[in-house]
Formats: C-alpha cells, sequence, structure tokens
C-alpha cells in the first residue's frame, strides 16, 4: 500500500518508535525499534479510543519510556493527544488537534496547534 513514516524519535541509539501511516485507508500503526532499526515490531496501538490516525510521536528526554502522540480520526474529524510511559498503556490526554510537539524535559514542551504554539 500507500504509506509514510511522518515522525520517528528515539529514547536512546537502541530504542526508536515511529508512526507508521497508511495513505490509502487514513489509517497508522505505531512501529517501534530495540537495534537501532534493524528490525521493526508493530506495538499494537493502533488506535487510540476514536484516534486512528497519527501525526507525531516524541520522546520526552530525562525519561526511560515516555512518549507524546498527536492523531486525528480522518473520518470523523475527532482529534487528540496522547502519552505513554511503558509504550503500552496509552493515556489520552485532550481533544486538540497538535499538529507537532517538542520536549525538553518532563517538565517543558510544546505543541503546535495549527500555527500556534503551546
Amino acid at each position: 500500500g500507500n504509506t509514510a513514516i511522518p515522525s520517528i524519535t528515539c529514547s536512546s541509539k537502541n530504542d526508536f518508535w515511529a508512526v507508521l501511516n497508511n495513505l490509502d485507508s487514513a489509517s497508522s500503526t505505531l512501529i517501534f525499534s530495540v537495534d537501532g532499526g534493524l528490525t521493526w515490531n508493530n506495538s499494537g496501538a493502533d488506535t487510540l479510543g476514536n484516534l486512528v490516525y497519527f501525526s507525531s510521536i516524541e520522546h520526552v528526554p530525562g525519561t526511560p519510556a515516555t512518549y507524546f502522540l498527536t492523531a486525528a480520526n480522518a473520518t470523523s474529524g475527532a482529534v487528540g493527544s496522547a502519552y505513554t510511559e511503558d509504550g503500552v498503556t496509552w493515556v489520552n490526554i485532550d481533544a486538540v488537534q497538535h499538529t507537532a510537539c517538542q520536549f525538553a524535559d518532563i517538565n517543558n514542551g510544546w505543541s503546535e496547534i495549527g500555527r500556534a504554539h503551546v
């Protein structure tokens, strides 16, 4: 199919997470690697509630496994963000469309909502 990787992040030289988007079905899969990107695995997190199309994933520096994810549902227009501290359990944060995000540490970060930064 027609796929793209709009976002990739790492917590160490071996641990990577990426958003893999299926452009034909407007769906996403979170994939990860524990060997520096030599092999990739499906995380099993293909949807987060009603969010099925992911746009950005970022590791939070200074943490072993905290990641922030932005997402939207192309069919319903539902938008939002979520985070995980273990890569398994994702917690929904809000219903705002964040198009990108970046963190300096666990207490300081930014996200882009259209052209506005919060």
